[in-house]
């Protein structure tokens, strides 16, 4: 990702050396906040001392809203986030203490529930217990910020579940359904310290890096925004992958010229592909999720028991030859290598590893599936089957480059 967005990260980096002296008062109100708050205090905490809405402004989920949204903001939606709170209810307009019944059948037996589970929390946060964590009965957006503030070093300063879910589409990683906010925020850190800028940063700094970037996925004041203020997108949004309505194309190929000159004619879009894994990697990875919606979307209609044993190759393996391993109607193995571009359905120039060339060459069950469009909407997939053997007279394979080695003694 650092070289794609090399000239965003170094005005971050300016923007954030503007923001200095604020941080350093903000982290001052997170070491007294779990310093007023040991396992111990929260144990002998009073009601009163916990909730809002009898206006005092020292309680544990006063501060945690208000004084600390500077360090991922829950502020908004109902009182019933944290579990015990004092309010109306709906239609029920009388101001009074009130409690959600996951925590007990009485007021008391609520609140000791509740002080348990945010101790256990603590507990679990300090071993990295995710089982334990997603297990906890306290609510996500409570959840996550108490997180956050006792190990700024472990989780992730976002927790609306919207926005990991926007995030998580933005950088193109994993399937956001089935997974809890907790488990998001852990795929999100994992894309963090894989990369070779970013694994150095904060996880603070990393959350506002976000935001910068992508901006918010609303405009307004909305759970879960650090900067309020910070709206503004810097790279081009991505639709969510769920929402992304492709189709399946089939252009007509032709035999190349004998000249040597083999340039498009006057009228007909020429498409060079760049390398996904240099300035462009987040359009390869575009891609590749595309076509993973729309394989799993064939085999819902043919095989659907083989939709969870197709596999993102590329994820673990970018030497393999193809990026996805999936099956035809048939149940037969294929493998498919994505090529991606911005640019509408047109001939098309793209680089080939000698991995993918190898891999290619003889292979009935090889395909290459050209992903057109692949940042709208609705992107039109090419799907082409085995090009070096179906194709060679309409495929023109041009060396680029060699590996030199020199040996000495």
């Amino acid at each position: 990702m650092e070289k794609e967005f090399q000239k965003h990260i170094a005005s971050f980096e300016e923007s954030m050396l503007m923001e200095a002296e604020k941080e350093n008062e903000i982290e001052k109100l997170r070491i007294r906040f779990i310093t007023n708050y040991t396992k111990d205090a929260i144990c002998k905490m009073d009601i009163d001392d916990y909730i809002t809405g009898k206006g005092n402004k020292n309680t544990f989920c006063y501060r945690i809203e208000f004084e600390l949204k500077d360090l991922g903001n829950i502020k908004g939606g109902f009182a019933t986030k944290f579990g015990v709170y004092y309010g109306v209810d709906g239609e029920k307009t009388e101001s009074k203490y009130r409690y959600l019944d996951k925590f007990g059948s009485t007021l008391t037996e609520a609140f000791e529930t509740l002080k348990n589970e945010i101790i256990n929390l603590i507990e679990a946060g300090s071993i990295k217990d995710f089982d334990k964590i997603n297990s906890n009965l306290i609510s996500p957006m409570l959840k996550g910020k108490i997180l956050y503030l006792y190990y700024p070093n472990d989780f992730l300063n976002i927790y609306s579940s919207n926005h990991l879910d926007y995030f998580m589409n933005q950088l193109n990683i994993g399937h956001t359904k089935r997974l809890t906010e907790i488990d998001k925020q852990k795929t999100i850190l994992e894309y963090k310290n894989n990369d070779d800028i970013m694994k150095s940063w904060s996880i603070k700094k990393f959350g506002k890096f976000l935001y910068y970037l992508f901006g918010s996925p609303t405009n307004k004041n909305v759970n879960g925004v650090i900067n309020l203020e910070q709206n503004k997108m810097r790279v081009e949004v991505f639709t969510p992958i769920q929402e992304v309505n492709y189709q399946i194309i089939d252009l007509k190929t032709k035999a190349l010229p004998t000249s040597s000159t083999t340039g498009a004619k006057k009228g007909n879009s020429k498409v060079d592909f760049e390398e996904k894994n240099k300035y462009n990697k987040r359009i390869g990875d575009r891609g590749e999720l595309i076509v993973l919606k729309a394989e799993e979307d064939k085999l819902k209609k043919y095989k659907k028991e083989l939709v969870k044993k197709i596999k993102h190759i590329s994820i673990e393996n970018d030497s393999a030859g193809y990026d996805i391993l999936s099956f035809d109607e048939y149940g037969n193995e294929i493998y498919i290598e994505v090529k991606s571009t911005t640019a509408k359905p047109g001939d098309a120039n793209f680089y080939l590893t000698s991995n993918e060339l190898e891999r290619a060459k003889g292979d009935m069950n090889y395909w290459i599936y050209i992903v057109f469009e692949v940042n709208t909407d609705a992107p039109k997939i090419w799907k082409i089957n085995n090009p070096f053997e179906k194709n060679k007279d309409e495929i023109k394979l041009i060396p680029l480059s060699y590996n030199v080695k020199i040996c000495v003694e």
